[in-house]
């Protein structure tokens, strides 16, 4: 039995959880993934630390207030990249935010803007490839 890959995709929008699952279904023919979901970054933060060892988070940026500062995806990555449980996870934010180049920068993960996302839906899957396997 060939080991599936987790995979957490956190966004508080029901019709791009939708695309995403839908996405890496199509993309992914075979049965490789175990994909979750929570539909705000406080979820997604407790999902980690019950399930642990994710493959690969997906979030979205924009989701609850968390702080007035911080977008609730810059918390969440904020605060699972230097644990134990994800200490072998990779992050990918996904997201419409005009800044959203320079946030992964700063917190040194990978992103997709979901305008390239929606002209290009192979981009998907070439970063959740690049991700699982670099």
């Amino acid at each position: 039995m060939v080991k599936k890959h987790k995979i957490l995709i956190v966004d508080d929008t029901p019709e791009w959880l939708k695309h995403h699952l839908s996405l890496i279904d199509q993309m992914f023919k075979e049965d490789v993934f175990e994909i979750h979901t929570a539909t705000s970054g406080r979820q997604g933060f407790n999902k980690v630390l019950q399930e642990k060892n994710y493959d690969i988070v997906i979030t979205d940026l924009e989701m609850e207030k968390v702080f007035d500062e911080d977008y609730a995806g810059v918390w969440l990555v904020r605060n699972l990249l230097n644990r134990d449980e994800t200490k072998n996870t990779k992050f990918l934010i996904i997201s419409g935010a005009y800044s959203i180049q320079d946030i992964a920068d700063n917190l040194k993960v990978d992103c997709i803007a979901k305008s390239l996302l929606l002209d290009n839906p192979l981009i998907l899957k070439y970063k959740i490839e690049e991700l699982l396997y670099s």
